[in-house]
């Protein structure tokens, strides 16, 4: 009986701290927002949820399982890593730019160094290994993630994000493709082709983000 109530208020937690930050972002899911939405004692949620990065990166982890699930299913039968990733990176910013709450959420990681380095690099290793590439020592500091994976387009999503404005997602997510295309062993005749049939225009993924940002909602 002790452990269902164990089990029953770690998910009460759970369930409470996605939606806020779905709605509002990670500087906004405090002890005090959850212990109120949980109607938990805030010394019981500190208990359950001693770091609350944890939580961070189970959201983040849940958002890339989205959107890879996806990206897969538009891939089709042409399941190429570099394809997925492409369809996959679109997706997720696309996810990104429909929900105020989520483009609050990237603010408030990329505004705090001890959040980037306690969520980022987990994030990005279990990411890029789900995707079957394999790039040793990649994520030994949140620089090697943000430029390695995307040379510096990260920094134009968080400058649009933090202007309120929607960049061309495709042509972003190309340029960030091109960075790992050689590692991928992917030439530039068969990246100039991946780009070419699997762009999609932004009303598309901001309509698709925005389906999946219900599917997050608890």
């Amino acid at each position: 009986m002790a452990r269902k109530r164990n089990e029953e208020t770690v998910a009460a937690i759970r369930k409470a701290a996605f939606g806020i930050m779905l709605e509002s972002g990670y500087v906004a899911c405090t002890y005090t927002e959850l212990a109120k939405r949980t109607g938990i004692p805030r010394t019981t949620v500190q208990h359950y949820l001693p770091e609350k990065n944890m939580i961070a990166n189970e959201f983040m982890s849940c958002i890339a399982e989205l959107c890879l699930e996806r990206g897969r299913m538009l891939a089709g039968e042409d399941q190429r890593p570099v394809v997925v990733y492409f369809l996959t990176g679109q997706t997720s910013h696309g996810l990104y730019y429909s929900s105020p709450g989520l483009r609050q959420f990237l603010l408030d990681v990329s505004a705090s160094r001890d959040l980037q380095y306690a969520v980022t690099p987990d994030f990005y290793d279990w990411y890029l290994q789900m995707q079957d590439i394999e790039i040793p020592d990649m994520c030994d500091s949140v620089q090697d993630a943000m430029t390695f994976d995307n040379g510096g387009v990260y920094e134009v999503h968080y400058k649009c994000i933090k202007d309120g404005r929607v960049p061309n997602i495709a042509f972003l997510n190309r340029r960030a493709l091109r960075t790992l295309a050689g590692i991928m062993g992917v030439s530039s005749e068969e990246l100039d082709d991946v780009v070419k049939r699997y762009s999609i225009d932004n009303d598309t993924l901001l309509k698709a983000g925005a389906e999946l940002a219900a599917k997050l909602r608890p």
